[in-house]
C-alpha cells in the first residue's frame, strides 16, 4: 500500500489493520508524516488524518511531530476545549483509534471522549460513538457517576433503539448495588426484570457467570444455577480463547520476611498469630514457604466464650484495633473483608507485592451443642467458606532461627486439610479440594469454584477444567444431563486439539 492509498483509506475507514501497518513500518510512517506536514503547509485540514497522525506520532514517541500536531489543537495543561467541529472530529477519530488498537492508553481515550461529552454537547455524538464510550467506561475502574450519567442519557436519547445501553445499565446497577449512586433507583424492585434482560441478551460465558455471582449477593440460588447453566452451555470451541490469568509476582523469601513482621506486630499486642494452610504446609514439609504459592496464611483463634457473647459493635472495635496496629507500621495496607455474619478476613499487602491472609478461627461458629471445633475461612455472599478443625491448641516450634505459633499436632491438622497424602505436592489444588470444608459452605464453595471452572473451559485448559469438574461433581454440584454432555464433549474436543 502506498502513502496516497493509505491516506485515502484512513480518511474513510478506522481500521486496526491499517493503523498497525503504520506502526510496524517506519518507511510508511515517514511518508505518512511528510504527507501530513504537507497538508498543513497547504492549509488542508482533515479531521480523520489529524486523529490518526496524532495517534501514530504518540506510538512512535515522535515529540517534534506531536508538538506540531498539538499546535493545531487547543491543547493546554491536559484541558481540552474544542473551538470548531473539525477539531472535535479529530479528537474523536484519535480516541476511536486507541479503542480500535486496545493499547495501554485507553484511559487517555476515555478522558478525551468524556471531555467532548461534557464540554461540547452529547448531541454531537452518534450511537456508535456512544457504544465505544460505553465499552471504555465499562472496563475502567471507578467510572462511577460519569458512566451512570452516560447510560441514562443514552437510554433517553435512543429510546427506540437502546438495547445495548439497557444491558449496560442493568449490569452497572448490579455492580453498584450498594453504591450511593444507585440506591435511589430502588434496584431490588427491578431485580428480576434486569436479570431477565441480561439473561436473554448476553451470550458471553464469563459475563453470565459474573451475573450469577451477583445473584449470590441476593442469595438467589435459582438464578445462580440458571445463569451458570447458560454460561456453560454457551462455551464452545469457536469462542476466542480467553487470555491466561495474570502471573502473580510472588517471592517466598520477601513474603516470609513480611509475615515475620506481621507476627511480631500482633504478638506485641498480645495475640498469638499461627501458621496455617499453605504456610504451615511449607514449613512442616519443606522447612520454608512454598515457592509456587501466591500468599502466606496466618490464623488467630477466637475463643468460644468471646465468640458466643460477642456483639457486632465489640467485634468491629476489636477488628479496627488489629487493623490500626498493623498499618501503624507504615509498610502494610489492610483490606478488611466481612459479611452479614460479622465474619472477618484480613488481606494484608505491602509495596513489594507480598500478600498475607489473616484468617480468624471461631470456636463453634454454628453454635452446635457440645461442638469442639474451630472454623476458619473467608467471607462470602452466601455464608463464609468455612473449614473445620477438631479442637486444637497452639504451641511454639522453631523454624529457621525463629519461633512460630503452630497447632499442637501440625501433621494431623494438615491431614484434615489436604488428606493423608499431604506430603505430596499437588499442582492443581484449589479451595474446593480442602478435605475439611464445611457442608454448610456448599453454596460458597460453588460460587468460588464454578467461575474458575468456566474460565478454564474458555482458556481451553483441559487439565484444570477436568480437575475442577471432578471436584464440583464430588461436591454434588447440580449439573443437568445436558450440562454434563456439553462439558464432557467440550473437554474431549480440547483434549483432541492439544
Amino acid at each position: 500500500m502506498n502513502t496516497d492509498d493509505l491516506i485515502f483509506t484512513l480518511k474513510n475507514d478506522i481500521s486496526a489493520e491499517v493503523i498497525q501497518q503504520i506502526r510496524n513500518d517506519k518507511t510508511i510512517y515517514q511518508d505518512f508524516k511528510q504527507s501530513v506536514i504537507n497538508s498543513f503547509a497547504n492549509k488542508i485540514f482533515d479531521e480523520n488524518l489529524m486523529g490518526f497522525a496524532l495517534l501514530t506520532a504518540l506510538n512512535f514517541d515522535d515529540n517534534e511531530f506531536i508538538e506540531m500536531l498539538s499546535n493545531h489543537f487547543d491543547f493546554d495543561d491536559d484541558k481540552y476545549s474544542f473551538r470548531h467541529k473539525k477539531i472535535r472530529n479529530a479528537w474523536i477519530t484519535f480516541a476511536k483509534a486507541y479503542v480500535c488498537l486496545k493499547n495501554s492508553k485507553r484511559d487517555f481515550a476515555k478522558a478525551i471522549f468524556w471531555r467532548i461529552f461534557a464540554e461540547v454537547s452529547p448531541d454531537y455524538f452518534n450511537k456508535n460513538d456512544f457504544l465505544i464510550l460505553d465499552k471504555l467506561f465499562a472496563e475502567m475502574e471507578n467510572s462511577g457517576e460519569n458512566y451512570f450519567l452516560l447510560l441514562s442519557y443514552c437510554i433517553a436519547k435512543f429510546e427506540n433503539d437502546n438495547l445495548n445501553f439497557k444491558i449496560s445499565m442493568a449490569q452497572f446497577q448490579l455492580d453498584n448495588i450498594n453504591n450511593e449512586l444507585t440506591k435511589h433507583l430502588h434496584f431490588e424492585n427491578n431485580y428480576q426484570t434486569n436479570l431477565d434482560l441480561l439473561f436473554a441478551n448476553i451470550k458471553d460465558p464469563i459475563k453470565l457467570n459474573q451475573i450469577a455471582e451477583y445473584c449470590g449477593s441476593f442469595k438467589d440460588k435459582e438464578k445462580f444455577f440458571c445463569f451458570n447453566e447458560q454460561s456453560i452451555l454457551n462455551v464452545n470451541i469457536n469462542l476466542p480463547i480467553l487470555s491466561p490469568p495474570p502471573i502473580i509476582q510472588y517471592n517466598s523469601k520477601t513474603c516470609l520476611e513480611s509475615t515475620n513482621i506481621i507476627i511480631d506486630i500482633l504478638e506485641s499486642i498480645g495475640e498469638k498469630p499461627f501458621l496455617t494452610d499453605g504456610s504451615l504446609l511449607g514449613m512442616i514439609r519443606e522447612g520454608k514457604f512454598i515457592d509456587h504459592d501466591y500468599d502466606s496464611d496466618l490464623g488467630i483463634l477466637i475463643s468460644n466464650e468471646y465468640w458466643q457473647d460477642i456483639s457486632k459493635k465489640s467485634m468491629e472495635s476489636y477488628i479496627n484495633e488489629l487493623k490500626q496496629s498493623i498499618e501503624k507500621n507504615g509498610k502494610f495496607k489492610v483490606i478488611v473483608c466481612d459479611d452479614d455474619d460479622h465474619y472477618y478476613l484480613f488481606n494484608i499487602f505491602n509495596d513489594t507485592n507480598d500478600h498475607i491472609d489473616l484468617v480468624f478461627y471461631y470456636q463453634n461458629f454454628f453454635n452446635y451443642p457440645d461442638c469442639k471445633k474451630y472454623y476458619g475461612g473467608a467471607p462470602s455472599c452466601f455464608i463464609p467458606t468455612l473449614w473445620e478443625h477438631n479442637d486444637f491448641y497452639l504451641i511454639k516450634r522453631k523454624f529457621n532461627n525463629k519461633y512460630y505459633w503452630i497447632p499442637n499436632d501440625p501433621e494431623y491438622y494438615l491431614e484434615e486439610i489436604y488428606g493423608s497424602d499431604w506430603k505430596v505436592p499437588k499442582a492443581l489444588w484449589a479451595t474446593i479440594s480442602n478435605k475439611n470444608s464445611c457442608k454448610e459452605s456448599r453454596m460458597a464453595i460453588y460460587t468460588n469454584t464454578i467461575s474458575g471452572f468456566i474460565a478454564s473451559l474458555c482458556r481451553r485448559n483441559y487439565e484444570r477444567a477436568y480437575y475442577l469438574y471432578n471436584e464440583l461433581t464430588r461436591w454434588e454440584y447440580p449439573f443437568t444431563d445436558v450440562m454434563k454432555n456439553h462439558i464432557e464433549n467440550y473437554l474431549e474436543q480440547i483434549k483432541n486439539n492439544q
